[in-house]
């Protein structure tokens, strides 16, 4: 059975992203996550905000885990897709942020609005992998 939130715990957990957010972009200053950033999007060959991996970088380090976000973090599906399989019964123990852009069509004139909305999306840590037999 779903949960459902009411409309006040649905703004709170949004600010709470939001919050998250501004934190993260804070510790992104910092040159030593800036040049970890630039290190981490080598390796992985791809490229990903310095906000989100100094977010991911500040939740390692509060679980205690070693490894670089984006590198040792992925997503279930980024694990699979490099030939590893998350352990049976595994939980993600770490989340990302990203903005999503939506088109709202509700206005009463005929001009569209959009804005943008933080979602969270979970990692798993190279810990709790293991490779595809």
């Amino acid at each position: 059975m779903q949960k459902t939130y009411t409309k006040e715990e649905r703004a709170q957990y949004f600010q709470d992203l939001r919050n998250r957010w501004q934190a993260a972009k804070d510790l992104s200053q910092d040159n030593a996550i800036l040049a970890a950033h630039h290190e981490a999007q080598v390796i992985a060959g791809r490229s990903f905000s310095v906000a989100s991996f100094a977010d991911v970088e500040r939740q390692l380090v509060d679980l205690k885990l070693s490894g670089t976000p984006y590198v040792d973090t992925k997503t279930y599906k980024a694990w699979r897709d490099s030939g590893m399989q998350v352990r049976k019964g595994e939980k993600s123990k770490i989340t990302g942020l990203t903005w999503i852009k939506a088109d709202d069509s509700k206005t009463d004139d005929d001009k569209k609005t959009s804005f943008t909305f933080p979602k969270e999306y979970h990692l798993f840590h190279s810990s709790q992998v293991q490779p595809i037999e």
